[in-house]
């Protein structure tokens, strides 16, 4: 398998910055993984915070243990996040797909040189 498809690979599936890593560029690597690590516990804080107040109002008996219902529930927490919970959402996405670019980039420029 190529270097920069390897590079790429490890990038896309494990994690943004395992790609710069194989490829030497520790700096990088951790560059990415911070970001990405950072974005990632924001998006899921929320996500457990919002699913947290959810099943509490269940267990009180706010909201019935409906399937449908919870769904309906479910939808308008995840529509209407806070705006720093969108911003660190599109960041991650904007990350995972800069990291995979440039992997592969750095894989090209690499082979070439070899």
């Amino acid at each position: 398998m190529k270097l920069s498809v390897k590079a790429a690979l490890l990038s896309c599936v494990f994690l943004p910055g395992a790609g710069h890593w194989l490829l030497g560029r520790r700096v990088l690597a951790a560059t990415f993984s911070v970001l990405s690590v950072l974005a990632l516990l924001i998006v899921m804080s929320y996500v457990f915070s919002a699913t947290q107040a959810l099943s509490e109002k269940i267990v009180l008996g706010e909201i019935q243990p409906e399937l449908s219902i919870i769904a309906q529930h479910l939808v308008c927490i995840f529509t209407e996040r806070p705006p720093y919970v969108r911003t660190a959402y599109y960041c991650l996405i904007a990350i995972w797909f800069i990291a995979l670019v440039h992997a592969y980039h750095l894989g090209s420029k690499e082979e070439k040189v070899d």
